[in-house]
């Protein structure tokens, strides 16, 4: 069974994010990415954009709920399916995702 994921990616604000995300389009390319290295959190999970000629942006990650539920099912350079820029101006921008799991994995 196949489950639609819709969330908010988190830490935006932090490491400088906010100007990579003022500069995506709709063409770009998001995925999600397991790192289990991160210092802070085992299960983490990026969500990135692979800009060839920047190499892979971390724009943020998602929630440490959903990333402890997930992190077994998520692998390398999950696609993102479609997402959300929001905010901008006199606000910090936000970012919404949805992207699909298979249960069954």
């Amino acid at each position: 069974m196949i489950n639609t994921i819709i969330t908010k990616v988190v830490g935006v604000t932090f490491e400088g994010r906010q100007i990579p995300l003022s500069k995506i389009t709709q063409n770009d390319k998001l995925f999600l990415q397991p790192e289990p290295d991160n210092k802070y959190d085992a299960n983490a999970i990026q969500v990135i954009m692979n800009k060839t000629t920047l190499g892979c942006i971390t724009l943020g990650y998602i929630t440490r709920v959903l990333s402890k539920q997930l992190s077994h099912k998520i692998k390398a350079s999950h696609p993102i399916e479609k997402f959300v820029l929001y905010g901008g101006g006199d606000k910090n921008f936000g970012l919404k995702i949805l992207f699909y799991i298979d249960n069954e994995t």
